[in-house]
């Protein structure tokens, strides 16, 4: 086991203490994992608290989740940056083990809440960099979302494998090139989409 354990009044006390840095960068605290909607009773206690403090919170998250732990945590945040893998839920299976079905229905549902949503786009080489799944994904956010997260695969966290119980992924990526990067742009700006790598 890796980290601390940090209760709800402590973790805002903790927060509260780059308040200056918050107020002159307008920024604020961003929780991210793993997926933070899986604890969705201390999330939603530590984004209530954050509030009261005048700290503004973004989520991470996957959207994997029941669309009742959006709502309860859709009042203390300002912003949602929201992983778009594919669309296709045949494809969605095989990337991540799971359809596509939920994670585009509470896409659409928050689309509606009046939040600030972000759609960000892995770009993983043979996997979700696959140009017939960038094109469906852009066409599916065009006209709905502004502003679309590019994040391309990087090999920072394959030494965290070996804290993994059992067999091991095999991961042996390059991270994209930038004449991938390039064309996966493209992609997206030629549907009318504001394009930000990283995020």
């Amino acid at each position: 086991m890796v980290g601390e354990e940090w209760g709800r009044e402590e973790l805002i006390r903790e927060v509260s203490r780059d308040r200056p840095f918050y107020e002159d960068s307008g920024g604020g605290v961003t929780l991210s994992g793993g997926e933070p909607l899986l604890q969705i009773d201390f999330v939603e206690g530590f984004c209530s608290g954050c509030r009261e403090e005048g700290i503004s919170v973004a989520v991470e998250t996957c959207g994997a989740v029941p669309f009742e732990s959006f709502r309860r945590i859709l009042p203390f945040v300002g912003l949602v940056l929201y992983d778009v893998k594919a669309i296709d839920p045949a494809l969605h299976q095989a990337f991540t083990g799971s359809s596509s079905a939920r994670i585009l229905s509470n896409l659409e549902r928050l689309r509606g809440s009046g939040i600030r949503v972000i759609p960000r786009v892995p770009v993983v080489p043979e996997h979700t960099a696959l140009p017939s799944n960038l094109c469906q994904i852009a066409a599916h956010l065009a006209g709905s979302f502004e502003e679309v997260h590019l994040l391309p695969y990087h090999r920072w966290g394959e030494a965290k494998t070996d804290l993994i119980e059992g067999p091991k992924p095999a991961l042996h990526l390059d991270p994209p090139s930038e004449e991938e990067m390039k064309a996966t742009l493209k992609i997206f700006e030629e549907r009318g989409i504001l394009v930000r790598v990283g995020g």
